[in-house]
């Protein structure tokens, strides 16, 4: 389903620009960052307690949010320093990047703050001259972010007697996340050992009762338990060959409007990919909507900065060959509720055993 999202991005902008885009990253971003504006205010005055857990609507978790901030706050940034859009929707725009980082800071996201600055730092080492704006747009919204994060989540609890359940630094420094993920990693290898070639099947890791997660909290070891490491081995080998062809695309592009955009898209890209080493962001269906948009944009960007004098191969397949995957795919999908329909008849006995 993800890459097929990402397929419809990548066909929809050869027709037309990337300005949907960027107001789409506009509406989203400045829409949802004005509503927690509001919230907190309202928190403030009315001297209620400012819980993290209750602060993010549309999310059960506050770190699904983190997961989306991944690719939001480099968007962001793009969309704030686009030509495309008017000067107020930048200013906008620049406003939810920092208060989207000052939210970031207030939930202590760590996956997300260190896929960030892998990315800002490989992008800087590896395409300064392309990234120096977006690179200069990020840390200016950093270290906005930082102060008011200081003063709305800090100063501003103090002065009105709003209570906070735990500072950043406190749940920065809890490890039991940590501990937490050791079990879930050490559960995925046990898995990898049983049945390193094939996988235990996906979604199986969801299936097998354990006390703590349905995922392993770090797609690489979920790719290897569920589908193979054979499997895990082809997913880095393309994830790879994409980087490197986009940051060849980033180095050599002559037009500094559209270096800046692959440049800004490929740090998000490799922050995404830093975050899933461990996190849960490509199982969580929100964050996996804005990472198909991520790469469907990305895979867009670098199409288009690619020569095209000459046609793409084309790989015939035979009509019969063609029919009989269709059919087969089809068979599979009747088989599956065939296959468990004694545990839809009796799903409580199921589930109690």
């Amino acid at each position: 389903g993800s890459i097929l999202c990402a397929t419809c991005v990548l066909r929809a902008l050869r027709a037309v620009n990337e300005t949907w885009l960027h107001w789409g990253v506009f509406l989203a971003g400045t829409t949802y960052a004005a509503l927690l504006f509001g919230l907190c205010l309202m928190i403030m005055y009315g001297a209620d307690a400012l819980l993290r857990t209750e602060l993010f609507p549309g999310y059960s978790n506050y770190r699904f949010y983190n997961h989306v901030q991944t690719v939001l706050i480099p968007l962001l940034a793009l969309t704030s320093l686009s030509a495309m859009m008017p000067r107020w929707a930048r200013a906008c725009a620049y406003g939810a990047l920092v208060f989207n980082f000052a939210l970031l800071f207030f939930t202590a996201g760590r996956a997300t703050l260190l896929g960030l600055s892998i990315g800002c730092g490989l992008v800087a080492v590896l395409a300064l001259r392309s990234a120096r704006p977006w690179l200069k747009r990020m840390a200016s919204g950093a270290v906005f972010g930082a102060i008011v994060y200081l003063a709305m989540f800090v100063l501003a609890p103090r002065w009105f007697g709003v209570e906070v359940e735990a500072t950043a630094v406190d749940v920065a420094g809890n490890t039991m996340s940590i501990e937490r993920r050791f079990y879930l990693w050490r559960l995925a290898l046990d898995y990898v050992r049983e049945s390193p070639w094939w996988g235990i099947g996906p979604m199986q890791f969801a299936h097998r009762p354990n006390t703590e997660a349905a995922h392993p909290h770090s797609l690489p070891l979920q790719i290897a338990a569920e589908w193979g490491v054979p499997m895990l081995a082809l997913v880095i080998t393309f994830a790879a060959v994409g980087l490197w062809r986009m940051r060849r695309a980033v180095r050599a592009e002559n037009c500094a409007q559209q270096a800046v955009v692959g440049a800004g898209l490929w740090a998000a890209c490799v922050a995404v990919a830093v975050d899933s080493c461990l996190s849960g962001n490509f199982v969580m269906p929100m964050s996996q909507m804005w990472i198909a948009l991520l790469i469907g944009w990305s895979a867009a960007w670098t199409r288009g900065r690619a020569p095209v004098s000459h046609e793409s191969p084309r790989i015939a397949v035979p009509i019969a060959m063609m029919g009989a995957l269709v059919t087969a795919a089809l068979a599979l999908q009747l088989w599956a509720p065939w296959a468990v329909r004694h545990q839809v008849s009796d799903m409580d006995g199921y589930l109690n055993t």
